[in-house]
């Protein structure tokens, strides 16, 4: 998991990942916008340099929206940059 936010408290949220596997690099950009019930989540500005080692995902579950990585490779080292908005 990435990240997980009080949905009353913020509606979105923007995170740079870096992730390493080996000698693969990726980084991305990705924005996370919910509507109380649902998440939405756009992945952009991807570039890596042999191919992409995973994707993003996002959920609403009670009071919390839950931003997840899953790589492709078992061993995966992401490292994140997290802002959040009301």
């Amino acid at each position: 998991m990435i990240d997980v936010f009080d949905k009353a408290v913020y509606r979105s949220g923007k995170y740079v990942i870096n992730v390493q596997s080996g000698a693969n690099f990726e980084v991305s950009e990705v924005m996370v916008l919910h509507d109380g019930t649902t998440a939405y989540r756009t992945q952009y500005n991807k570039i890596y340099n042999a191919s992409s080692l995973g994707s993003v995902t996002a959920s609403v579950t009670g009071g919390n929206v839950y931003v997840y990585y899953t790589g492709i490779a078992a061993t995966n080292y992401v490292k994140t940059t997290t802002s959040h908005y009301g």
